[in-house]
């Protein structure tokens, strides 16, 4: 029989975590190399923390786990209590046990014992852990693309970037991607984590742009660092919380990012077709659909399910780039 506990229960966890990370997604093609280094961050993440691991022992091992995420999101223009699923792994030997499954159920407990109102996952659409998802009662909700540029020879025009503080740009991203389904608050606890307390591996640029009397026009942020391929790897570019108060300045901002990205590496933004406005202009500028994503609910209560089953379509998604790809 084995044993369901926690993160913070088990002695050595950190190599545990790391070795069946290791096993699950190292040599799988398209995300980030398994690194000691952004686990310890990762699990930093607010609201995570190694309390919110379940898992699965054999005999003391670690062969199962699930990272539980307890936050908000915006919904129709209010804040919704939920369970953010993601880094669901067993190891190889362990599998088709009905061990995942069992995580997830644990982590629904945690979830309606903590007031949340549902669980919330990304994962590839038409995938066996879509199906499985889909038999535990989550939603295929939204569908969201990896639209990537490929590396070229391009010039951009450029203004000069002005200061901004990363306060002012937090205020900015709260205040104008409320109206946005998905969004999760940025307090400051969670600015911090996702700006700030950076892994080497994954460092991050802040890019604002501002007009003559500093009012803040739109921003971008881009995360450097290097995904698996089939041979090998890869340097990335993510682009991230993008946001600006009109066409022009969010276009502009992007262009700035391109700039400052170089050509040396491919370019990665999330978007879903709902959001027609970003969707016009990455495909102006030679981002190209490649990878789908399903942003997947599941309603703990009758009034929730109501709300989503019958939702504003034409509101714009914001995708969870950190329960995605960990950045």
């Amino acid at each position: 029989m084995y044993k369901l506990s926690r993160g913070s229960k088990v002695k050595n966890i950190m190599e545990e975590l790391f070795y069946l990370h290791s096993l699950s997604f190292g040599t799988y093609p398209g995300v980030l190399p398994t690194s000691r280094e952004f686990l310890e961050w990762y699990i930093e993440r607010p609201g995570l923390g190694l309390e919110n691991i379940l898992l699965f022992l054999d005999e003391g091992k670690v062969i199962s786990s699930l990272f539980l995420t307890l936050s908000h999101i915006y919904l129709e223009g209010e804040l919704t209590p939920v369970g953010i699923i993601d880094t669901v792994m067993t190891h190889p030997d362990y599998r088709r046990k009905g061990l995942a499954s069992a995580l997830i159920k644990e982590a629904e407990k945690i979830m309606e014992e903590k007031g949340c109102r549902m669980g919330y996952l990304y994962t590839v659409p038409e995938s066996p852990q879509f199906y499985l998802y889909q038999r535990l009662g989550y939603i295929d909700f939204k569908r969201i693309f990896h639209l990537q540029r490929e590396k070229e020879d391009k010039t951009f025009y450029y203004w000069e970037e002005r200061q901004c503080y990363s306060q002012k740009v937090r205020e900015f991203l709260n205040q104008n991607l409320s109206s946005y389904n998905g969004f999760v608050y940025l307090s400051e606890e969670q600015w911090i984590w996702r700006k700030v307390k950076r892994p080497v591996c994954l460092p991050t640029k802040l890019i604002s742009l501002q007009d003559e009397n500093d009012h803040l026009l739109a921003t971008f942020t881009i995360t450097k660092g290097e995904i698996t391929t089939d041979k090998d790897s890869e340097p990335i570019a993510y682009l991230s919380d993008w946001c600006g108060i009109n066409q022009e300045a969010k276009e502009k901002v992007l262009v700035e990012s391109l700039r400052l990205v170089g050509e040396e590496r491919k370019i990665d933004c999330l978007s879903s077709p709902d959001n027609r406005e970003e969707w016009e202009i990455l495909r102006r500028y030679n981002f190209r659909p490649v990878i789908p994503e399903s942003a997947m609910l599941h309603p703990l209560d009758e009034d929730i399910h109501q709300k989503i089953t019958t939702i504003d379509s034409r509101r714009p998604w914001y995708p969870l780039i950190e329960s995605i790809v960990g950045v």
